[in-house]
């Protein structure tokens, strides 16, 4: 399993203090080869910019929950790896990603 935390990367994605849609392209693929295509696709069935960008630029606007967010996914991911053994005892091949989305935080589940 790998926990892969980009936090101290998500600043990257703003420009001039706004969302930068390239810097995050370039940002998710630090990670994940297919993340920016598989959010845009998702994102295509919104209000663009009445429901994603002002979500997301709430990044920026309050720190301090984008913190705490973070000091949250290290809390619960820091025992996570040997509690998965002790349970399964076999190593689990997922990744955990904490990384900044287009309003689709749940995620995918991969078979790769």
């Amino acid at each position: 399993m790998r926990i892969i935390n980009t936090f101290d990367k998500i600043q990257n994605c703003f420009t001039n203090n706004a969302f930068d849609l390239d810097s995050w392209r370039k940002y998710t693929k630090e990670f994940s080869c297919e993340l920016s295509e598989k959010c845009e696709q998702d994102s295509k069935e919104y209000d663009f910019n009445k429901d994603v960008f002002p979500v997301i630029n709430n990044v920026l606007l309050n720190k301090e929950a984008a913190f705490q967010t973070n000091a949250s996914f290290i809390t619960v991911t820091n025992e996570l790896n040997s509690n998965i053994d002790k349970l399964f005892k076999t190593d689990i091949e997922i990744d955990i990603i904490l990384y900044l989305g287009l309003c689709n935080g749940a995620g995918w589940a991969n078979n790769t």
